[in-house]
C-alpha cells in the first residue's frame, strides 16, 4: 500500500449535496448526491467567464453534461450539436461545449479538457451544474468507505 501523503496528494475529496441544497463532507440521510467541487472555463480568448461548481460523478452516465441554464450564464461558445439519450429520454439538438475543468486536490489542480452537452439540469431539479460520466471517471478511481468515513476519487 501506498504511504497516506502519496494518496492524499493525488485525491479529490468527494463531498455529498444533500436534499436541502447543503454540501456535506459525509452523507446524511438517504437522498445523498456524490459531488465534487470543479472550476470549468473556456479559452481565453473566447471572453467567457469561468466558474466554481458542484459535479456529480455518475458511474451511469457514459460522457459528461452541464447545465443549460448555468453555460449560457458563463456565456461559453458552443462547438456543435448532439441528440443524446438518457433516462429521460433524448434531447434533440443540445449545445456541446469543449470545456476546460480544473479539479482541485491537495497539492495541485488536475487540468482536463472535455465535450459537454447542454442538458437542463437545473430544470428537473437537479442542484448540481455538471455531471462528470465514465468519460472522466477513468481517469481513476471511486473510494466510498463508509467504514472510514473515507470518500475519494483518486487518480491515475
Amino acid at each position: 500500500m501506498r504511504p497516506r501523503a502519496v494518496i492524499e496528494d493525488n485525491v479529490a475529496r468527494i463531498k455529498f449535496l444533500n436534499s436541502d441544497g447543503t454540501v456535506s463532507e459525509t452523507p446524511v440521510g438517504p437522498d445523498i448526491i456524490p459531488v465534487i467541487e470543479i472550476h470549468v472555463a473556456q479559452d481565453a480568448g473566447s471572453g467567457a467567464t469561468g466558474a466554481k461548481c458542484l459535479a456529480l460523478l455518475d458511474t451511469g452516465a457514459d460522457g459528461n453534461c452541464i447545465d443549460r441554464d448555468f453555460v449560457e450564464t458563463l456565456r461559453f461558445f458552443s462547438d456543435g450539436t448532439a441528440s443524446p439519450s438518457g433516462a429521460s429520454g433524448i434531447v434533440l439538438d443540445a449545445n456541446v461545449y469543449l470545456i476546460d475543468y480544473d479539479i482541485p486536490t491537495n497539492s495541485t489542480n488536475r487540468q482536463y479538457r472535455g465535450r459537454f452537452v447542454a442538458m437542463p439540469l437545473s430544470k428537473n431539479g437537479r442542484n448540481y451544474q455538471v455531471l462528470l460520466g465514465m468519460a472522466f471517471i477513468k481517469n481513476g478511481r471511486l473510494i466510498m468507505d463508509s467504514k472510514d468515513n473515507e470518500y475519494l476519487f483518486e487518480f491515475n
